[in-house]
């Protein structure tokens, strides 16, 4: 590979190695990959050029498959160097001007998909661990922006294949999510003689957003009339209006402390939506 802004010459070689016995598939992989600098990067980077960002990684996956159900597990570790460091300003990415870090992370994902009857079903799970190492802050290895820990998500379809009049078929669906809070870094007051006269960074990604929690429900109906198909779908996401708190605005409170003002993103919504095949 080629960067023709950095002029690097990259060698990335991978190695992947299968098998299949019976109803078990695994599969083991290493290899090294990179990526050039991105638009909001070069933007934040000036006049410089950075180099293109590099890494490592090696992962296990096993998968066993039976006739109505799978399960599928995957562990992983990766590690990052020449990155480019980016934070969170309330809901707004910032991206460090340099290749200022290094990186490791390591986890696992877990999925399982399956039929009982009509219905089918996914229940998946990751765990994710994480971290950076500025050269310019001597903090060590702290938590990247994107050190969400627990993933969880099921979703279930029940196909009821209902068919009155025009009705060709009808289905019914629930989703759940979740996920844990990511990492952000406060803002603590400067304060002279009583008074707020500015704001210094605390300690970078120590505290966490609260976790992410929703529940959708909807339905499908699909009718036929007339040589065309109908088909019509309804849902309510976040059934149960959970305030999930995406970013903070930090305000100075009279006291002088800070009062963190939660924002959230995704609440109670009705969805609906129509398509016609012809």
């Amino acid at each position: 590979l080629h960067v023709d802004a950095s002029d690097e010459w990259l060698l990335l070689p991978r190695a992947r190695l299968g098998r299949q016995h019976g109803r078990f598939r695994w599969v083991m992989a290493v290899g090294m990959s990179a990526q050039t600098a991105q638009y909001k990067q070069l933007l934040a980077s000036g006049a410089e050029t950075p180099d293109a960002q590099k890494g490592a990684d090696a992962y296990v996956e096993i998968e066993h498959q039976r006739e109505r159900w799978r399960i599928r597990g995957t562990v992983f570790g990766r590690r990052g160097w020449d990155r480019i460091s980016w934070t969170m300003d309330d809901v707004e990415v910032r991206y460090a001007p340099t290749n200022d870090s290094r990186t490791r992370a390591w986890g696992t994902e877990w999925m399982m998909r399956g039929q009982v009857g009509r219905a089918v079903g996914l229940v998946t799970y990751s765990f994710l661990d994480s971290e950076e190492n500025l050269t310019n802050d001597g903090a060590g290895w702290v938590p990247t922006a994107s050190d969400q820990r627990h993933t969880a998500t099921a979703y279930l379809e029940d196909q009821m294949d209902l068919r009155i009049g025009w009705m060709r078929a009808s289905r019914f669906h629930i989703r759940f999510l979740y996920g844990s809070g990511f990492p952000f870094t406060s803002q603590l007051p400067l304060i002279d003689d009583s008074q707020i006269v500015g704001f210094a960074l605390g300690e970078r990604h120590a505290r966490r957003d609260d976790p992410y929690t929703r529940f959708d429900v909807g339905m499908t109906q699909v009718f036929s009339f007339g040589g065309f198909e109908l088909e019509v779908r309804e849902e309510v996401a976040n059934l149960f209006d959970e305030f999930n708190v995406v970013g903070y605005r930090q305000l100075p409170a009279p006291d002088g402390s800070m009062s963190l003002l939660p924002r959230g993103l995704g609440r109670r919504v009705y969805n609906g939506e129509v398509s016609v095949r012809f």
